[in-house]
């Protein structure tokens, strides 16, 4: 089964991780303690002190502040897009806790901007994998939740394929003029003339575009726009 590789669940099971005297921390004693901001919705009082207790159990210190956490758990009915702008400005890493398969922030674009997907019936071993492998630096899926991220795979490939107005769905319309000139031959220098912007600012613009549409650069982005036949009447 192929996922992207920021998602990619490691096979190395998580009882390799456990000594026979008793579990092992999933840290060891050279780091630094790792610290955990629970940003969960206010009726979840007891998954938060399941939680809670699962972490600290494990020597994860519970932090009052996201600033001062190197982990945050956030609840997917908080996870909008502007929590998770939000927290992208700070150095942590970020897991949703989703509430089963049928969880509706499967349909945003929330999840594929987080670094890791829990769900509130996985096991406290995933969860703790999960924390884990985020705070490494990899990424998490709940092995119960990769179907279900396969499904919504498929279903954004196939609008890809069929949705022809895909650049105008994903880019601003800042950053949909600006594609459109670069693709007619157009340099950032008259771009930015014709629009009375500096040259940094459509730089600026230009890597966003690069990044919405998964290419590396400007010859990347103008043969995309001829091979699309975007804009053939002007």
């Amino acid at each position: 089964m192929w996922l992207p590789a920021f998602v990619r669940v490691s096979a190395v099971p998580f009882g390799a991780l456990q000594a026979a005297a008793g579990r092992t921390r999933l840290w060891t004693e050279r780091d630094s303690v790792p610290t955990l901001f629970l940003d969960l919705s206010p009726d979840a009082h007891g998954l938060r002190r399941r939680i809670n207790t699962v972490f600290q159990r494990e020597g994860w210190v519970i932090s009052p502040e996201p600033e001062a956490a190197d982990l945050v758990l956030i609840d997917s009915a908080k996870a909008d897009d502007p929590a998770i702008d939000a927290l992208r400005t700070l150095p942590v890493g970020i897991i949703v806790l989703a509430w089963g398969a049928d969880d509706p922030v499967f349909a945003g674009r929330v999840l594929w901007r987080a670094d890791g997907v829990v769900d509130r019936d996985d096991t406290e071993e995933d969860w703790l994998r999960a924390a884990h492998e985020v705070r490494a630096g990899a990424g998490w899926i709940s092995p119960q939740l990769v179907p279900r991220y396969r499904a919504q795979l498929n279903a954004s490939a196939m609008r890809a394929r069929t949705d022809h107005d895909t650049w105008q769905r994903v880019l601003t319309n800042a950053e949909y003029d600006i594609a459109r000139l670069v693709v007619l031959g157009h340099s950032n220098a008259e771009i930015a003339k014709e629009r009375w912007v500096g040259e940094g600012t459509i730089k600026q613009h230009l890597t966003s575009v690069y990044k919405k549409l998964g290419i590396r650069g400007r010859s990347s982005l103008i043969s995309l726009g001829y091979k699309k036949r975007r804009f053939p009447d002007e």
